[in-house]
């Protein structure tokens, strides 16, 4: 995907900020590259001279149009004259609860979402409209926190989990997604705004995605039933808050908070290179190891041992990792367990 400012502008991806619309419009540009036909100085030319979208049409409409593929079609709904970065960002936020609105009891659908009662409402209707958009919540946000992009491992699991909610929260469009999925599960009504929140409020979101007949999905992310089984202010085990931490990256603006200050050890940080050296450490480590048995770890106070499981370690590292742990009530806890959620985000 470009990263390029200019490209992003010039080339229409700024029209379409998130989700499978940008892998659209890629593919477009991918279909014009893999017929053989046209080189990067041919599109150059047909930007600059104002016929981009016309050569576009031309070379697709020469195809058959049952071989034309899904990417064109899109591409002519959603048309529009470039726009710079900041117009499309403008555009986003003048739009974004659009698709989520009809979702609303009519005498919440001119309220803004902080306008909603109670909190779980107005954080599961911000939830929703990002679905309808196809969005990740960014790492930064409460919502990536409390509907269990936490638990994920990579942009691939989030993007599975976004799927997840939109079969729960979404009639089917006829669209490849749905029919493939739908096969599998058959076709039901979703969920309703009202069943969502609620479920989120009530920490019994697992229970309605099994419901809807998503327990297939739902289970090839493995932490997520524990994470969402749990109401949105209950106690759960510190290490998805140090995960949440690992993945906004910026100690500065957003350093740990108590938990994971003392949980796992940057209390005892007295320089930034330290606290950076910690963070490499987990984040290496939670590449591959299971999040609930470094937490166990943690609450034993074994972390420099365990993450030598999985780094080289230096000992001088070592004071760096300790903590108050181990407390003797809960040495032997199995990970997730009542007395571990009890005790983690306090640390």
């Amino acid at each position: 995907m470009p990263q390029d400012e200019d490209v992003l502008e010039d080339f229409g991806f700024n029209n379409v900020l998130f989700g499978e619309d940008r892998t659209y419009l890629l593919g477009v540009y991918g279909g014009l590259y893999l017929s053989g036909k046209f080189s990067a100085e041919d599109l150059h030319e047909w930007r600059v001279g104002g016929i981009l979208v016309d050569k576009i049409k031309e070379f697709y409409y020469s195809i058959a149009e049952n071989c034309r593929g899904q990417y064109f079609p899109w591409f002519l709904k959603n048309l529009e004259r470039p726009m710079t970065k900041d117009e499309a960002q403008q555009k986003l936020i003048a739009t974004f609860y659009d698709k989520a609105r009809p979702y609303l009891d009519i005498e919440d659908r001119n309220k803004t979402a902080g306008d909603l009662k109670p909190e779980a409402k107005g954080t599961s209707y911000h939830m929703l409209a990002q679905i309808l958009l196809r969005i990740s919540p960014n790492p930064i946000e409460a919502n990536w926190y409390s509907f269990g992009f936490v638990t994920c491992q990579g942009k691939g699991e989030e993007s599975m989990l976004v799927d997840l909610y939109q079969l729960l929260l979404t009639e089917s469009d006829g669209s490849f997604f749905y029919e493939f999925h739908n096969s599998r599960r058959g076709v039901i009504p979703p969920a309703t705004f009202t069943q969502f929140w609620k479920a989120y409020e009530a920490g019994t979101l697992i229970q309605l995605l099994d419901l809807k007949r998503l327990k297939g999905l739902r289970s090839r992310l493995p932490f997520l039933e524990g994470f969402l089984s749990v109401p949105p202010a209950g106690p759960r085990p510190s290490v998805w808050d140090l995960k949440q931490f690992l993945e906004i990256s910026d100690p500065m603006d957003h350093p740990p908070i108590p938990s994971v200050n003392v949980d796992y050890g940057f209390i005892n940080c007295r320089t930034f290179e330290e606290t950076c050296i910690l963070m490499e450490i987990y984040g290496q480590a939670l590449k591959t190891a299971n999040p609930l048995e470094l937490h166990q770890a943690c609450i034993a106070g074994h972390l420099f041992q365990f993450a030598s499981g999985y780094v080289r370690m230096e000992e001088r590292w070592r004071p760096l990792m300790k903590n108050f742990y181990p407390l003797e009530e809960v040495v032997g806890s199995e990970p997730g367990s009542a007395e571990i959620r009890g005790k983690a985000r306090g640390g």
